[in-house]
């Protein structure tokens, strides 16, 4: 049981390793096989199937003793084994396949025991079960993953082999294939009752191998007196019962029915004589009637073809068998992808299998996973003891042959079979719902509104096909009309390849006429053999139609060809870049407006991209829109500007372009006749222009320079003249007259508003020399007597000008001031006259009062005597008219110390007085020692006395 256990722990973890490795693989990518004269291969597209097995091994004494000695039983059930772990894991891997397999041995050692049947009971005493049993899974990466490969060959070469060798010292004495057959029905029945998951077809099936004619002990097959003869039929007969077809223990109704089960026989025998004719014809009815075959192996090389050529119609799979020794080529493309699969039929011979590859003439040897020349890449080699695995990705095209060396006849080494899998080719463009606008040729055809021929074409794996140096893929197609009238031919050289797999033809599928068009397609490509004719890789048909259109188109309404264009407008001093207006027409197949747009391009927003070039340089791209309210007319501007700058003059282009494609408008019913319209247009800059206002200097004085005129006349009034100038605005530059005006010789007229407000009208005359380009306005103001601001008023807008000029403003005003001067103003020489009148009566009151304005009377100094009498000390002094101060010296006055006396008339402060002096005394210093009021006859102190005024 520990042994049975590990056994199962090394199955379930390692159970993709139950596949074999007797085998030498070439696995050759996207290429193809066809035979060389005998072998044919053709895809069979058969599809893998998985199957419960039972493999019956004959344990009788004859085995042991006579016809098997060496246990080549056990060698055909382990090759039984590997081969269905080939299957699954190579030959099947994309199907998921499991296959389950049980190795059981038989004999005849029961004792007798004889129902009322007759019947030999138990059977399962006769049997012995070696391999339980085992699931095969799918899914391994043998090749590539060295340990679980590693793991596998120890279970292979260890453990499983020892199950079913365990077999080879159990004699189980006589032959009782019934007994056999009872122990593969438990077995295939416990399978029944346990179904793996449904994975395609799954099969039933019994190996039988023997090495002749029943033998039952309860028939006294060991003790017949000596004469007798053992007769087979009546076991025989016992095996056809129970192997009916019709029966429930093993039946067959039919290939895919999941009860039926295959019966196929091995004759394993070393014995000369032959096998007796019932035994053999009742072997081959019942493999017969159970879908198998019998096969007999003589000697030991022939052991394993027979286990393969008996299970090959079982499991079945894409492959195919290709003869060792015998020449065969691999052609690019014709199949996709082939593998070459060499089962190793002999375990002890030491085989060398070699690959001779003849191309172009030069012979290439691939031995031991080394290839004689670079071009042959061996991407993947794996070796085995004598069985060897090569992958090829990809193979070189050419002529292939598989041999063993030292040997004639390597067929009875090798069963080799090759996997052929055709490539697809599928059109991608036109399929069978395409319907194609029927458009008659050019001006109205547009080559866009129908399609190219489109070819994706992959391998078997679903990638896209590369192709190889030498050997391209050449594609043909018809397209004919269905009245016959019109076929268009697409030779190789109209294919393109846009990459790997995807082919398209260079120019599209003509529909000039409606109706329907059917087309063929056919890929071939050279053979390797420069003999043979090209290959058919695959051909394709199918059909489509073509529908009568409506024309539509469009036309550019402006600008129009040749217009000249003003590129600016002006704004005051600046060049504002001026738009350009673009209008685009809808027009139905007649050149009438289209009155149905929405029904053709209904979901279209931007229909029309227009763009503007200067020679070849794109200066702008805009989008039209729909007019509102008309049904065909589509508006858009320019800003004809770069950077808010305005552009050079020159010639123009303008562009639209039509934004619908087939996408955008029902093209079974409609096509579009011009996708393009194109106009020159010229463009020329507009100059802002300005007038400098210039008053000249004499226009400052509102009156001449002439005081007598002035102040005996009343004042003569001073002209005044102006200039104007047309300048540049922005270069301040005078430009000439008749250069930017478009009558020069016009009337014109400027207006001069005085303070008051009454604007008066003023004619120019033009000056225009090479020294001076000037309007003139001359001797003005000789009637306008008002002081204040004045301005000069020119109306530009009134004045037309050249193409390439424009006004910055409408009106241009310089404004001066009239003022007088001091000197020219009337009125001020009046009041100069006034003034000197005055001064002249002013000195004349001023003299007068001068002299007649100073104090009158006496003034002297006196003094009392003792008795009240009055003494005179100075004076008395006369007081004088003129000056008004008088100033009185003396030399009592000096000698108390005063310097002079300053005195004045004054008015009185006492209202009873008429006259008043003011009396000062000034001493040596400076200071006023005395300074006081005086009235007639009223003495005040002064000094050591009096003074007193009389």
């Amino acid at each position: 049981m520990g042994q049975q256990n590990k056994i199962n722990q090394i199955s379930n973890r390692y159970s993709w390793l139950v596949s074999a490795l007797f085998f030498i693989i070439l696995i050759v990518s996207s290429q193809s096989v066809q035979a060389k004269e005998t072998v044919a291969l053709q895809g069979e597209n058969q599809t893998c199937t998985a199957i419960d097995l039972v493999v019956v091994i004959d344990q009788s004494d004859s085995m042991f003793i006579t016809n098997d000695k060496n246990g080549r039983r056990f060698d055909a059930a382990k090759t039984i084994v590997n081969y269905l772990g080939n299957h699954a894991t190579w030959l099947c891997p994309e199907q998921e396949i499991q296959h389950r397999v049980a190795v059981i041995g038989f004999g005849d050692r029961s004792i007798y025991v004889a129902d009322d049947e007759g019947e030999d009971n138990p059977y399962r005493q006769d049997i012995a079960i070696y391999l339980p049993p085992t699931t095969i899974p799918q899914d391994v990466d043998f090749a590539s993953d060295t340990e679980l490969r590693e793991a596998w060959k120890s279970y292979r070469d260890g453990t499983a082999s020892n199950l079913i060798n365990s077999g080879r010292s159990n004699n189980l004495n006589a032959t009782d294939h019934r007994s056999g057959l009872l122990g593969a029905r438990d077995i295939l029945q416990e399978w029944r009752n346990e179904p793996l998951p449904a994975i395609g077809i799954r099969r039933q099936a019994v190996i039988m191998i023997t090495d002749g004619e029943p033998c039952l002990f309860w028939r006294g097959c060991d003790n017949l007196p000596e004469g007798d003869f053992y007769s087979i039929q009546p076991d025989l007969n016992l095996i056809n019962d129970l192997t009916n077809a019709n029966g429930n223990d093993f039946p067959f109704r039919g290939d895919s029915n999941p009860d039926s089960v295959f019966i196929s026989v091995l004759l394993l025998s070393q014995r000369n004589q032959d096998f007796t004719q019932s035994f053999l014809s009742t072997w081959e009815n019942i493999a017969e009637s159970h879908g198998g075959t019998l096969k007999e192996a003589r000697s030991a090389p022939r052991l394993s073809p027979l286990i393969a050529e008996m299970l090959q119609p079982i499991v079945q799979s894409s492959l195919q068998s290709v003869t060792c020794g015998q020449s065969f080529w691999i052609t690019p493309y014709a199949n996709n992808l082939t593998f070459l699969y060499a089962f190793a039929l002999v375990d002890d011979e030491d085989i060398d299998v070699r690959i001779n590859i003849l191309r172009d003439g030069e012979e290439i040897e691939v031995q031991r996973g080394q290839a004689s020349s670079p071009d042959v890449k061996i991407t993947d080699y794996v070796v085995d003891g004598q069985n060897e695995s090569y992958v090829f990705a990809p193979p070189v095209p050419g002529e292939y042959r598989l041999e063993v060396s030292g040997q004639v006849n390597c067929a009875d080494f090798l069963d080799v079979k090759i996997e052929s899998r055709p490539v697809s080719g599928q059109v991608l463009v036109p399929d069978e719902s395409a319907v194609y606008p029927a458009t008659p040729q050019f001006p109205f055809y547009n080559e866009q509104v129908t399609d190219r021929f489109q070819i994706m074409v992959t391998d078997n794996d679903g990638n896209s096909l590369q192709e190889f140096p030498g050997y391209p893929l050449m594609l043909e197609a018809i397209v004919t009309s269905a009245d016959g009238v019109h076929e268009q031919h697409f030779t190789p050289a109209d294919f393109v390849k846009i990459e790997d797999g995807v082919y398209e033809s260079k120019t599209p599928i003509q529909t000039p006429v409606s109706g329907g068009y059917t087309w063929q397609l056919f890929a071939t490509v050279k053979h390797p053999d420069p003999t043979a004719a090209p290959l058919p890789v695959f051909n394709s048909q199918g059909s489509f139609t073509a529908n009568e259109v409506l024309t539509f188109g469009f036309e550019l309404d402006t600008p129009i060809e040749g217009d000249s264009l003003n590129l600016n407008t002006v704004q005051g001093n600046r060049q504002v870049p001026q738009s350009i207006p673009v209008l685009v027409n809808m027009l139905d197949s007649t050149g009438n407006p289209l009155t149905n747009r929405l029904e053709i391009i209904p979901e279209l927003k931007e229909v029309f991209e227009a763009r503007l070039y200067q020679g070849a340089t794109l200066i702008e791209t805009i989008i039209l829109q729909a007019k509102p309210g008309s049904t065909h007319q589509f508006t858009g501007e320019f800003t004809n500007a770069q950077s808010n700058n305005i552009l050079t003059p020159g010639i123009y282009t303008i562009d639209v372009e039509a934004l619908w494609d087939r996408d955008d408008y029902n093209v079974l019913n409609y096509a579009p006749y011009n996708k393009m319209e194109s106009v020159n247009i010229s463009q020329y800059v507009v100059v802002p222009l300005t007038a400098v206002i210039t008053p000249s200097q004499s226009a400052l004085t509102l009156h001449e320079d002439d005081w007598r005129a002035n102040m005996l006349q009343g004042g003569r009034l001073q002209p005044f003249d102006f200039q104007i100038e047309i300048v540049n605005a922005l270069t301040n530059e005078t430009l000439p007259l008749e250069t930017v005006l478009a009558d020069p010789n016009a009337t014109i007229q400027a207006a001069v508003i005085p303070p008051s407000g009454n604007p008066m009208p003023v004619p120019l005359t033009s000056l225009a020399n090479e020294n001076f380009q000037q309007l003139l306005g001359q001797n003005i103001g000789t009637d306008v007597a008002e002081e204040g601001e004045y301005q000069i008023e020119l109306q530009t807008g009134d004045l037309p000008l050249h193409e390439g000029y424009a006004w910055s403003t409408s009106e241009q005003i310089a404004s001066f001031s009239r003022q007088d001067t001091i000197k020219t103003t009337p009125a001020t020489w009046r009041t100069i006259g006034l003034v000197i009148l005055l001064l002249s009566t002013a000195l004349t009151a001023v003299t007068i009062r001068i002299w007649t304005g100073g104090p009158s009377g006496k003034l002297e100094i006196v003094s009392r005597g003792t008795y009240g009498d009055q003494q005179t000390e100075a004076g008395p002094w006369r007081l004088r008219r003129m000056p008004r101060k008088n100033r009185v010296r003396h030399t009592w006055l000096k000698r108390n110390d005063i310097k002079h006396l300053i005195v004045r008339k004054t008015e009185p402060l006492d209202p009873d007085q008429k006259r008043a002096l003011h009396v000062i005394a000034v001493d040596k210093n400076g200071s006023h020692v005395y300074d006081s009021i005086l009235y007639p006859d009223f003495p005040e102190p002064f000094i050591e006395g009096e003074i007193v005024y009389k």
